[in-house]
């Protein structure tokens, strides 16, 4: 498929495309300025919840069964569902083996989090039957945080409402897609979220889960409910290829 500088502009936001797309030998080049990703998201009816302004350059190559992707983004006064963020930045590879990130989010001038390495992508698939006992591709990624507030898993689940407190991480997951095994820690402090389809609220989530190749441990995890009545879990688990073992 032929794409001959093509462009869209309305205002100060600008779409360029050039090139050929499907090709094993020609590319496609496309640009980005200043597009308002709330209005390309319901354009598109994805209803991804994500805001901000986007600037990106990416290059297309590869034929249609398996095109390959590389480029900078830059999203700023960004948003991802009730998440908000100063900026998104950074350089992403995409292809049918997986992912490569090198990004930055930016929450404010104090936090920020970031996520390096690669991914294939039977590290976001369940594991169907007949895998089991397979090695799978390969995966590499590190992700660190400094303390960002607990409010960005909102951006990842609607089950989950005025989530406040504290998040720190550090987590480096290698392995493969079908048996990761995760070295590092996940921090929680202060942490307080509703419950709407339980209608049911909990304050004082206090924990944290240091994650070993092949066991997660829990130094002691505290949580109180809407009565101030508390829960406390301590202990560990084994993990292999996603499943739980010794407890």
């Amino acid at each position: 498929i032929a794409v001959q500088n093509v462009r869209l502009v309305s205002g100060d936001q600008r779409i360029e495309a050039d090139g050929v797309i499907g090709s094993a030998t020609e590319t496609l080049k496309v640009r980005l300025q200043n597009v308002d990703v709330a209005q390309l998201d319901q354009l598109l009816l994805a209803n991804s919840g994500i805001a901000g302004r986007l600037n990106a350059d990416a290059v297309v190559a590869g034929p249609k069964d398996a095109l390959r992707a590389d480029g900078k983004l830059a999203l700023t006064q960004g948003a991802f569902r009730e998440f908000k963020f100063e900026s998104l930045t950074g350089d992403v590879k995409y292809g049918s083996n997986g992912i490569t990130l090198d990004v930055r989010l930016q929450q404010n001038p104090q936090a920020w989090l970031t996520a390096k390495g690669f991914a294939p992508p039977s590290l976001f698939r369940g594991i169907r039957e007949e895998e089991h006992g397979r090695a799978g591709e390969p995966v590499d990624l590190t992700i660190e945080t400094s303390q960002v507030e607990l409010g960005i898993i909102q951006g990842f689940t609607q089950y989950v409402t005025n989530a406040t407190g504290t998040l720190q991480a550090n987590v480096r997951v290698q392995g493969t897609g079908l048996d990761p095994h995760a070295n590092g820690f996940v921090e929680i402090k202060g942490g307080a979220f509703a419950v709407p389809d339980l209608g049911t609220a909990y304050t004082g989530l206090d924990t944290r889960i240091d994650l070993k190749p092949d066991t997660i441990e829990i130094q002691q995890f505290k949580i109180l409910d809407s009565r101030g009545f508390p829960m406390t879990i301590g202990g560990s688990f084994g993990v292999h290829e996603r499943r739980v073992g010794e407890v």
